[in-house]
């Protein structure tokens, strides 16, 4: 038994392929581009309500609905893109 090898390997191997086949960028039509400078977008604002949720568990009182106002602000830019691209 190889210690160094995920036992799901295979599944790696065929996302990997999906990646490199790019079909994702036809499903939701969109050149490489527009769907880095969304999915840049979406990291960024996640980074942001990941570290106010980080400092709303240690201080309670701070932040108490930003994180999730973030949250909801990222569910709803992808919803409308969704919609968009139908």
């Amino acid at each position: 038994m190889n210690l160094f090898l995920p036992k799901n390997i295979f599944f790696i191997n065929r996302q990997f392929i999906k990646i490199n086949k790019m079909n994702h960028l036809e499903e939701v039509k969109m050149s490489y581009f527009t769907h880095m400078y969304h999915a840049f977008t979406y990291s960024f604002k996640s980074a942001c309500a990941s570290i106010i949720f980080l400092i709303h568990g240690i201080y309670p009182d701070t932040f108490t609905h930003l994180g999730y106002v973030l949250t909801k602000e990222i569910v709803t830019m992808i919803e409308d893109l969704k919609e968009k691209t139908k």
